[in-house]
């Protein structure tokens, strides 16, 4: 299955990784600009994925995109076993993993206004007792939100906009 091997690739490379923290958050930012390089660039992709291109052809263009060691075996990996097409949900393993085992999870707030300094410190707090966690709060203002909150902790999404619950009660209604 897909996923299981994107699974099985990050463990492996976060397992490799990990006792280095630095190298690690240096080494995601990279890796998801190669991977949209490789997504954008369809030349690339098709190299890459092509079935009578020798490995070694396309391990000296990924040495041309970068000179990093663990990424190039990573991606050498990846060609030769004709998985480049997985990167990017090896790449949201690997964030997964690495939130996971940090000290702080980063977390994104939505909101079409301002908040309190005290409101925000309140909601960090509750946050924090119920993940577990420290958290990274990043705000973000979004005009397109009609009220409400939307929060982002690792992958998970907590929809508290006005648009979500009046979705959710239109569909309760239509159910009934």
């Amino acid at each position: 299955m897909k996923d299981d091997f994107a699974y099985l690739v990050a463990l492996s490379y976060y397992r490799q990784l990990k006792k280095d923290k630095k190298k690690l958050d240096d080494l995601l930012p990279e890796l998801k600009n190669i991977a949209d390089i490789i997504a954008d660039d369809k030349k690339i992709f098709y190299f890459l994925n092509h079935l009578s291109i020798p490995p070694s052809e396309k391990i000296a263009l990924i040495n041309k995109i970068t000179d990093n060691n663990k990424i190039i075996k990573l991606l050498a990996f990846l060609t030769k076993t004709k998985r480049i097409n997985e990167l990017n949900e090896i790449i949201r393993q690997l964030v997964l993993f690495k939130d996971i085992n940090d000290d702080y999870i980063d977390m994104m707030l939505r909101t079409p206004l301002d908040i309190n300094e005290n409101v925000l410190k309140k909601l960090q707090v509750e946050i924090e007792k119920f993940i577990n966690k420290k958290v990274k709060i990043k705000i973000e203002m979004d005009t397109g939100l009609i009220g409400g909150i939307l929060i982002k902790i690792g992958d998970k999404i907590i929809d508290y906009s006005v648009k979500n619950q009046l979705n959710s009660l239109k569909e309760s209604l239509l159910q009934k």
